[in-house]
């Protein structure tokens, strides 16, 4: 995604289309979020949530029925933006006494959130 005079990339998002993670066997295949990543000065302006809104349409036009993605524990801002995106977790794996892998899906029915 671009912005500005200067045409800097200030956010991307990438993602697999009929990906089976084996913790997530039971959403498969999904769509899976591979990474998103939003430039610190562009953080809270919603373009997340643009990103996310583009990978949904793209969604409804492949032939998976589940988004899933992972994130860390403590990526509280992501993890909040998952869950207001309709996101549930469904498996967690510990990695570390202070971070766990935290895997999520929604369904691509659920369409866009308000």
């Amino acid at each position: 995604m671009l912005a500005g005079k200067n045409k800097k990339v200030v956010g991307v998002l990438s993602y697999l289309v009929g990906h089976v993670e084996p913790v997530l066997e039971g959403y498969a295949p999904s769509l899976y979020v591979t990474t998103i990543a939003v430039s610190g000065s562009c953080r809270g302006s919603g373009l997340a949530t643009a990103l996310y809104n583009a990978l949904y349409a793209q969604a409804r036009q492949s032939d998976v029925r589940w988004i899933t993605t992972r994130t860390w524990s403590t990526n509280v801002g992501h993890m909040r933006l998952l869950y207001g995106q309709g996101y549930t977790e469904v498996a967690r794996q510990v990695r570390d006494s202070f971070v766990d892998s935290v895997y999520l899906a929604r369904p691509v029915a659920l369409g866009r959130p308000v």
